[in-house]
């Protein structure tokens, strides 16, 4: 530990400043990854927004906890304008690892077979580097998913900035709770919608907006050279500072994800260029569907093939087994057997909160890789989340679309929020 704080402090107090320079948003997150990536011609600043003053990495700069990361990497480029590195990293402050499962729940924002090093080293040409995991429909916020994002399958993970357009994103799908989420968030602000915000401090343009798809990294992680900062001049970034500054979790934070390409892209905004990535046609399914659809993948399949389908309250069910497993229906005859009958079962499982329930695959699997679904809520005193086994694939799926209606109603009613702080 003590090796990290000097390696912290060497970069950022001594101004040891390299070709490459990484600037973390931190919050609350260890460190101790740094070590794996130190270098010569590398340096690192750390601004941290840690409300106690025990967290706060030595060496860092501390900040107000307001505008989640966006406002940091923001206060970087408009202290720094005129003496940035040749080439500068962005990144939330947590480990990277292999996609996204939700705020505290694991996931480091990383894609396919991309590693936190490919961002280090400037390709040959490049004034940026974005590895688009996700798309987002405006003012929908129906999204659309990198598969290899989704899905921790090294079968058919890529490192490139966009995936095959055959078969590399999943279908488009609502985000139905999250968008209104955000929404109630907006007006309790009384901060500008999406299209109005991407008007006024992206595009820089007045007329109307009816719709836009964009093409974002998701986590907000990605490299850009000095000379693309510099494409926007310094009052563009003291603008965008002041309208993320008003809340530790304004919505203009989420906005301002969705829209980083085309803050250092003024010259071919996706309004006008359309996305860098080809994405399937517009045609959102429910997060339910878009999930079954994956099922030709094999680490998806293993995952979904023991949830059952009818504690999810968006999506049609899927046909019955036909072809289940020898050993796995006499395991279901003998549960009859000793009283249970389908019919209360189905109905005391689908009314508790907290539920483990062996269900047989919607398809002929090995009696081993029936597996526990585990669906839970929050908890009143903790106040933590658990999310359900479906979602442990790696994805940004809204964990109370996947809960039945009785579920969802507690969920709400418990008053649980996404908080995502940095």
């Amino acid at each position: 530990m003590q090796r990290l704080a000097l390696l912290v402090t060497a970069s950022v107090w001594l101004g040891a400043k390299g070709a490459t320079e990484v600037v973390l948003a931190h919050y609350s997150e260890d460190l101790a990854w740094l070590q794996t990536y130190a270098g010569p011609g590398l340096s690192w600043r750390v601004y941290s927004k840690a409300e106690d003053a025990a967290q706060v990495p030595s060496g860092a700069e501390r900040l107000p906890n307001v505008g989640r990361e966006g406002h940091t990497y923001l206060h970087h480029v408009v202290s720094n304008y005129h003496a940035l590195a040749e080439w500068t990293v962005f990144s939330q402050a947590g480990a990277p690892s292999h996609g996204y499962q939700g705020q505290g729940s694991g996931g480091g924002h990383l894609t396919g077979s991309v590693t936190f090093g490919d961002y280090l080293h400037r390709p040959e040409g490049a004034d940026a580097l974005f590895f688009f995991t996700s798309a987002v429909q405006l003012p929908s916020i129906d999204h659309c998913l990198r598969v290899d994002f989704a899905l921790n399958d090294t079968s058919f993970a890529s490192n490139d900035r966009c995936p095959r357009p055959e078969d590399g994103w999943t279908k488009w799908f609502h985000m139905e709770r999250h968008q209104a989420w955000l929404e109630a968030k907006r007006h309790k602000l009384g901060e500008l919608e999406p299209l109005a915000f991407y008007q006024t401090y992206i595009s820089e343009r007045r007329e109307q907006l009816d719709s836009l798809v964009l093409n974002f990294a998701q986590g907000a992680r990605f490299a850009v050279s000095r000379e693309a900062i510099h494409r926007r001049p310094k009052d563009y970034y003291v603008r965008l500072l002041d309208a993320l500054a008003q809340d530790s979790d304004p919505a203009a934070g989420y906005w301002m994800e969705f829209m980083w390409y085309d803050v250092f892209h003024p010259e071919k905004l996706q309004v006008d260029a359309g996305t860098p990535c080809e994405l399937p046609s517009y045609a959102p399914v429910s997060q339910w569907d878009m999930v079954w659809s994956l099922t030709h993948h094999g680490e998806v399949r293993e995952q979904l093939q023991s949830v059952d389908p009818r504690r999810l309250a968006s999506g049609p069910q899927p046909a019955d087994a036909t072809d289940i497993d020898n050993i796995v229906w006499p395991f279901f005859v003998i549960m009859l057997g000793v009283g249970v009958s389908g019919v209360g079962y189905y109905v005391y499982r689908r009314n508790t909160v907290s539920s483990e329930l062996k269900v047989p695959a919607p398809w002929p699997v090995a009696p081993a890789s029936v597996v526990v679904a585990r669906t839970s809520l929050v908890d009143p005193w903790t106040q933590k989340q658990r999310r359900p086994a479906l979602l442990r694939m790696g994805s940004n799926l809204d964990v109370d679309a996947c809960l039945s209606e009785p579920e969802a109603s507690l969920h709400s009613a418990l008053g649980w929020q996404r908080r995502r702080r940095g």
